[in-house]
């Protein structure tokens, strides 16, 4: 090995060789940032890391509000101008709407005698104006509790517009389908296009 690979480039003598700093963790980006060349966004294609973490956050407390019938928590995670929530092609405009369907499928849970629990997962994001489009596999498991036994009780997913709200986001526009393996959720007509009188 010559001895100038080990060294710092004229005018960079850091007292760290380029080698040394690239096996250092997060090397790779400080050496980006010494170049000038460290991108904005962590991708190109999606939202930044701190992005997705809140995008992620704002899911978790979705699945905690139902699961826990916190009606308050789920009203919560949307904004205040004409939210829309498409349950299996049926819209519900405006909070007072969207915590009736939160009651309606609180009621059914509970004439099942059952436990509920949901996940999401799996997001796929598309850029929408300003906005992110977040699409997501929806897993619904059940527990009866009077025949004691587990159940996927239904598999589908979810489409979500998502707007920024401080460090975080809020959903403006929610839907859950039922799974459909024929076709990529994002090629198909937005759930909500035809309630909001959109042409696709």
């Amino acid at each position: 090995m010559r001895k100038e690979d080990d060294a710092a480039p004229r005018g960079q003598e850091t007292g760290i060789s380029r080698r040394h700093l690239a096996a250092l963790p997060l090397g790779a980006a400080a050496l980006a940032a010494m170049a000038g060349s460290a991108p904005a966004r962590e991708t190109l294609e999606g939202p930044s890391l701190a992005e997705r973490a809140a995008i992620e956050d704002l899911f978790t407390s979705y699945v905690w509000s139902y699961d826990c019938s916190d009606v308050a928590l789920f009203l919560s995670l949307f904004v205040e101008d004409d939210p829309l929530v498409v349950g299996m092609g049926k819209p519900h405009r405006g909070k007072k709407a969207m915590a009736d369907w939160f009651a309606y499928l609180l009621d059914i849970r509970e004439r099942e005698n059952g436990l509920w629990l949901h996940q999401a997962a799996h997001h796929h994001y598309r850029c929408h104006g300003a906005n992110w489009l977040v699409y997501s596999y929806a897993t619904h498991f059940a527990y009866d509790l009077g025949a004691k036994g587990y159940a996927v009780r239904s598999l589908g997913y979810f489409v979500s517009e998502l707007v920024r709200a401080g460090q975080g986001f809020r959903f403006r526009r929610f839907s859950i389908a039922h799974w459909d393996k024929t076709a990529l959720p994002w090629s198909k007509p937005l759930p909500w296009a035809e309630a909001d009188g959109l042409k696709s």
